[in-house]
C-alpha cells in the first residue's frame, strides 16, 4: 500500500513522521472483489487494511470505530471487525452519487469514483479522491491530501474545528507535507492530469491562510468564512475569485502575475486589499476597508460600505462603487497612470472626497455631498438634494435631479444645475460658467462682470 518515491517522484498524500520522508498513495483501483456474503461488503486483508466496496447505484458508507471493533455501514446493513485488526481504511464508492465517511480515527484512502460523490475524511491523515463527477470533499481533521477528479469539484472545510493553512499545488518538498494542520489540494503536474484539480475551497470559522507555490491555468474559487482570513501574495492561478466572508480579511499583493483578473471579495469586516498586479474586481462589502499600494494596477471596486480609502496608489485605479446605503469614500492616492478613477456613490446619502487627480464622482441616488480634488474633476449629484463642490481644478458639476447646491472651487469651472430649484456658486474670481437648467435657480457670483456666464434659466442673480 504505501511505497518509497524517489527525489525526482511528486510527493501525493501527507503522513506524519519525525523526519521529513516522501511517501504516496497508491491511487491505482484495487482488484475489485465479490464475496458470496451480500453482507460481506467489507474484509480486513492480512496487513491490516480494511477494504470496503460500494456499487454501481447511490450508496451511504460509513465506518466508525469503538473500544472493542470497527463498524462499517452500508445502506442500512453492518458489519463488524476486531478493532486491533484494523489498521487503516480503503474505501471505494465505485458508481452512483455516494455518502463516504470515515467516522473512525483511520488514515484512510477515500476513492469516490463515478457519480457527483460527497466524501469526507476522519480525524487522522486522509487521502480523498473525488473521480467523475462533482464531487464534494471535506477532509475533516488532520493534514489531508485531496484530488478533485473530472467535473467541478469542491473542497469543504467547515466542519474543522480550527483555522488552517490550504496550500494549492503539486508535491516536491517533504518537509511541506509534515506541517500539521495543513490541507493540501493535489495536482500530477509531472503527468499533466488538467483535471485533478479542486475548484472550490471553503474555508473555516476561524482565521484560514489561503496559499499557492505554482502557476495554473485553471479556475479556482477561495470561500472563507469567518475569521480574519489571509490570501497570501503568491496566489498566482489563471483566475481567482477570493471571498473571505466575515472577520478582518487581508488580501494579498501578487495576484495572477500581472496578466490575470481575480475577483476579491471582502465581505463583512475591516479588509485590506494591499495590491501589486491587476485584480479585476474588489468588492469591499460592510466594514472599513482600505484598497493599498496599486502599481500597476487596473482595478474596479464595488461594495464599499461606511467607509472605504484608497492609499499610497500609483496604478490606475478605475471604478469604486459603493454600496445601497450611506458610503464614506476618500480617495487619497497621490499618482494615477492616465486614465480616470470613477467614484459612485449609489444609493443612500453619500460623502464622496476626490483625490489629488482627475476623477469622475457620481453620488447617484440619495442627498450626497461630493467634492473634488485637485485635479479637473468631473461631480455629478444624481438623484437627491445634493452639495456639489469643487476644488482647485477646472470642474464640471452637475447637480442632477432634486435641489441641489453647486459650489465651484479655485479653478474655471462649469456648473448645471440641472433639473430642480438649484444654487449656484461661483464666488472664486475666476471666470465660471454657469447654467441653470430646468427649475427655479439662483446664482451667487463675483462683483465683476469679467468673471462669469450666466447661461440657461437663472431666475434670481445674489449678491
Amino acid at each position: 500500500m504505501w511505497q518509497r518515491r524517489n527525489q525526482q517522484n511528486r510527493l501525493l498524500t501527507p503522513f506524519s513522521s519525525r523526519k521529513p520522508i516522501a511517501f504516496a498513495v497508491l491511487l491505482e483501483r484495487l482488484e475489485r472483489r465479490v464475496f458470496m456474503d451480500s453482507s460481506s461488503f467489507a474484509q480486513v486483508t492480512p496487513t491490516g487494511t480494511l477494504l470496503v466496496n460500494g456499487t454501481a447505484a447511490a450508496n451511504v458508507i460509513a465506518v466508525s470505530r469503538s473500544r472493542t471493533q470497527v463498524t462499517v455501514s452500508m445502506d442500512g446493513a453492518s458489519v463488524q471487525f476486531n478493532r486491533n485488526s484494523v489498521k487503516r481504511l480503503y474505501v471505494d464508492g465505485w458508481a452512483g452519487d455516494d455518502l463516504l465517511t470515515n467516522n473512525a480515527d483511520l488514515r484512510s484512502t477515500i476513492l469516490g469514483n463515478d457519480g457527483n460523490d460527497a466524501l469526507r475524511g476522519g480525524p487522522l491523515e486522509d487521502s480523498l479522491q473525488g473521480g467523475n463527477g462533482n464531487d464534494t470533499l471535506d477532509g475533516s481533521e488532520g493534514s489531508d491530501a485531496l484530488l478533485g477528479g473530472d467535473g467541478t469539484d469542491t473542497a469543504e472545510y467547515g466542519s474543522r474545528n480550527g483555522p488552517f493553512e490550504f496550500k494549492f499545488g503539486w508535491f516536491y518538498r517533504a518537509r511541506e507535507m509534515m506541517l500539521p494542520g495543513v490541507l493540501h489540494a493535489l495536482r500530477d503536474h509531472e503527468h499533466d492530469v488538467s483535471d485533478d484539480f479542486i475548484e472550490v475551497i471553503g474555508g473555516t470559522e476561524f482565521d484560514d491562510l489561503f496559499t499557492s507555490d505554482w502557476n495554473s491555468n485553471e479556475t479556482v474559487t477561495f470561500l472563507a468564512r469567518g475569521g480574519n482570513d489571509r490570501f497570501d501574495k503568491t496566489l498566482d492561478i489563471q483566475r481567482i475569485v477570493a471571498d473571505g466572508g466575515r472577520g478582518d480579511d487581508q488580501f494579498g499583493s501578487h495576484y495572477g502575475g500581472g496578466q490575470r483578473s481575480p475577483t476579491l471579495i471582502g465581505g463583512a469586516g475591516n479588509d485590506i486589499f494591499d495590491l501589486n498586479y491587476e485584480p479585476g474586481l474588489i468588492s469591499g462589502g460592510p466594514g472599513i476597508d482600505s484598497v493599498q499600494p496599486i502599481y500597476s494596477a487596473v482595478v474596479t471596486v464595488v461594495d464599499m460600505n461606511r467607509y472605504s480609502s484608497v492609499e499610497n496608489a500609483s496604478g490606475n485605479l478605475q471604478t469604486v462603487i459603493g454600496t445601497d446605503g450611506p458610503n464614506l469614500i476618500l480617495q487619497t492616492a497621490e499618482r494615477f497612470q492616465p486614465g480616470v478613477p470613477r467614484l459612485i456613490g449609489n444609493g443612500g446619502n453619500d460623502i464622496i472626497v476626490g483625490g489629488p487627480g482627475a476623477e469622475a464622482i457620481d453620488g447617484g441616488s440619495g442627498d450626497d455631498l461630493l467634492q473634488g480634488g485637485g485635479g479637473p474633476d468631473t461631480l455629478r449629484g444624481g438623484d437627491g438634494d445634493d452639495i456639489v463642490a469643487g476644488n482647485s481644478g477646472n470642474d464640471k458639476l452637475y447637480g442632477g435631479l432634486g435641489k441641489d447646491t453647486l459650489v465651484g472651487g479655485a479653478g474655471k469651472d462649469r456648473m448645471y444645475g440641472d433639473a430642480g430649484d438649484d444654487l449656484l456658486i461661483a464666488r472664486d474670481r475666476k471666470r465660471d460658467t454657469l447654467y441653470g437648467g430646468d427649475g427655479r435657480d439662483q446664482a451667487t457670483v463675483d462683483d465683476r462682470p469679467d468673471v462669469k456666464d450666466l447661461w440657461g434659466e437663472i431666475e434670481s442673480l445674489l449678491a
